[in-house]
């Protein structure tokens, strides 16, 4: 009984996975645009788009992994020390 929910879960993940493919992909002509961004002279100005858009990327999941500890740590402090609890 447990490994067939197992199985149900996780194909009901990979077919979640495989419908997210197009919209995934269709972000690829975003970052092309951006990636061939030229400026008034015709240089291509590749590192400014790109890199902020990677930059805001990767800290987001940092930023809520580290909200998510907080509430971890706090909720592991309010269970042993019941007096600190808002």
């Amino acid at each position: 009984m447990f490994k067939t929910r197992i199985k149900i879960a996780l194909l009901f993940a990979l077919q979640l996975c495989w419908w997210g493919i197009p919209y995934v992909a269709a972000q690829c002509s975003q970052c092309k645009a951006a990636a061939g961004a030229t400026d008034e002279d015709g240089n291509l100005v590749v590192g400014g788009t790109l890199n902020t858009g990677v930059l805001f990327l990767l800290t987001s999941p940092f930023i809520l992994a580290f909200g998510v500890y907080l509430v971890w740590r706090y909720m592991q402090k309010t269970a042993t020390d019941p007096d600190t609890a808002l």
